[in-house]
């Protein structure tokens, strides 16, 4: 197969899986707030991404345009992106593997079954764009372009909080052959982009701040142990194998012809040297990123390694360690291919349920903006939306919908296609009602309730007065929200460790 050919067999297969997928959780309150925005407003990045600047043209600049239009146009992006990323990361790989591999892996790392939310959740994708560009970045310096690595460095940091991760690891290689030239150049773009940063969130007070006040080394160490553990646990533990199992039985019958389809086009690959030169400096690099990464999280408090629900994104640093492993395991033919059969289909899997939860959101859509009760509603009273909070995988929490406050306020808003009268709030699992006080366990907030609360249940399309005394019996008999097997335990050992780590997490359990 020509290069031409083979490019244009891999962005059909991307389509493939991207098509259908459209838009999901922050995408709607995002697109709520742009779209207030004018032409001349959208002209600079505003306080949601002035963080991360490039966003703005590479995200905020397609909700403006798109908005709530056609989910294909979103698609249409997420696949470009895919498809850009696959091509640099493939470069990168091929510093140490030849061209069918190269491809193979840079796809497989893309469409990663363990973070899905990289792959086809649009907003997500910038973590996934900030890797292909640091990629590209220690490919053009290995092949003598320092100018232009660092200018894909400078829109791999800027696209990205994550990115001094990627810097600090990648630039471990130079630092260890002693080429300090090389890794200072490499670094610099992202040295620039950790100044930006903190100038303007530490002393303007801009921003999204991510580095707290203080630090506790005792916290840090907790914080580092947890990402450790969650991420054993998301590579090689019951996570990822109750993934992996979970996803196989949701693939769908073309979407098992079309990974049979492109399990027979690798096997068309013509047979390639193991590698064109020993890949301890990959598993080096990677494992650079790794430990940068879990210090990083471990500093900001945030993102535990987990293999379900959209916080799985942050998994992306240590898969592209366990892609790397993937790759350079000495595997015959036959084994690397049956290791490729299986994450195919896994792959597939992932696929069809992001499809079929992007389809069942449209039905809830569609039911809200034909409600008679929420059309006519003039009140300024608080609506309380149950059901549809996440998707299902399995048992398993994993896409958010109507889970938040804020996602379900920006979901009845864009299905009624005007804002509702009342504040919208996600009613779940997380309530408990002690007299006329609501507290949310999560969060800890409070709220005072009169008589009763005004529910739209979304499964069953009705809007209903809830008394205050039976709304404890409701909650009960709502979905539970489980984001990881942990949670479907009982007291014991596991549970006071994620505990003793995780303090925040009692709501859950």
């Amino acid at each position: 197969m020509s290069g031409i050919g083979r490019n244009a067999f891999v962005l059909a297969v991307i389509c493939y899986l991207v098509g259908g997928t459209g838009m999901f959780s922050d995408d709607f309150p995002l697109v709520l707030m742009l779209r207030a925005l004018t032409p001349s407003q959208m002209l600079f990045p505003g306080t949601s991404s002035a963080a991360t600047p490039l966003t703005h043209l590479t995200h905020a600049w397609f909700y403006y345009l798109i908005q709530d239009g056609p989910a294909y146009l979103y698609d249409c992006v997420k696949a470009a992106y895919l498809f850009l990323s696959i091509t640099l990361l493939s470069r990168f790989f091929s510093l140490w593997f030849g061209t069918g591999k190269s491809l193979v892996s840079a796809a497989l790392f893309a469409f990663y079954p363990v973070h899905d939310a990289v792959t086809y959740w649009f907003i997500g994708q910038y973590l996934l764009l900030s890797f292909a560009f640091f990629a590209y970045s220690f490919y053009l310096m290995e092949k003598g372009r320092p100018r232009a690595a660092m200018l894909a460095g400078i829109l791999g940091s800027f696209e990205s909080y994550g990115s001094p991760a990627l810097a600090a690891g990648l630039a471990l290689i130079f630092i260890v052959r002693r080429d300090f030239r090389r890794a200072f150049l490499f670094m610099l773009p992202n040295i620039i982009y950790v100044v930006y940063y903190l100038t303007l969130t530490v002393y303007m007070g801009k921003g999204v701040a991510r580095v707290p006040d203080a630090l506790d080394p005792l916290i840090l160490c907790k914080q580092f142990l947890l990402q450790m553990a969650t991420f054993i646990d998301a590579a090689v533990g019951p996570s990822f194998w109750l993934k992996m199992g979970l996803a196989f039985g949701q693939i769908s019958l073309v979407t098992a012809l079309v990974a049979g389809l492109v399990l027979f086009a690798i096997a068309r690959l013509p047979a390639e040297p193991e590698a064109t030169r020993p890949p301890k400096e990959l598993l080096l690099g990677a494992l650079g990123v790794t430990v940068a990464a879990f210090a990083m999280f471990a500093l900001t408090g945030r993102y535990p390694q987990l293999a379900f629900n959209l916080g799985d994104r942050v998994t992306i640093f240590g898969n592209f360690l366990v892609v790397a492993l993937i790759a350079s395991l000495p595997l015959k033919r036959a084994g690397g291919f049956a290791v490729i059969a299986v994450y195919l289909f896994a792959i597939g899997g992932v696929s069809d349920h992001w499809k079929s939860w992007q389809r069942q959101q449209q039905t809830v859509m569609r039911n809200i903006s034909h409600n008679p009760q929420l059309l006519q509603n003039d009140s300024t009273a608080a609506l309380y939306v149950s059901g549809n909070q996440y998707s299902l995988f399995g048992g398993i929490s994993h896409i958010e919908f109507l889970s938040e406050n804020f996602l379900a306020q920006s979901v009845v808003a864009s299905s009624l296609r005007r804002p509702f009268g009342g504040e919208v709030i996600a009613l779940n699992q997380r309530y408990r009602v002690e007299g006329e006080i609501l507290t949310d366990r999560k969060y800890g907030d409070k709220r005072r309730i009169g008589q009763s609360i005004r529910v739209y249940d979304s499964v069953g399309d009705r809007v209903f007065d809830l008394p205050v005394a039976d709304i404890n019996v409701y909650l009960e008999q709502l979905p539970a929200e489980r984001r990881t097997w942990a949670q479907f335990l009982g007291d014991g050992i596991l549970r006071r460790s994620i505990l003793f780590l995780m303090p925040r997490l009692e709501y859950a359990f």
